[in-house]
């Protein structure tokens, strides 16, 4: 679908939420390596080739 659509679409096998925390910020990709988290834009080290 990647090629076709643009589009890549993943699988999540396991997640965990701290219950003790009341809002937890959410990590959303963007594109090219840049994530946002609740509005601010991080860039960590790109392991894709």
């Amino acid at each position: 679908m990647v090629n076709r659509y643009g589009l890549l679409v993943l699988e999540v096998r396991k997640a965990w939420v701290d219950p003790a925390i009341k809002a937890p910020a959410t990590l959303h990709h963007q594109r090219r390596g840049a994530f946002r988290v609740a509005g601010e834009v991080i860039r960590p080290p790109s392991k894709m080739r």
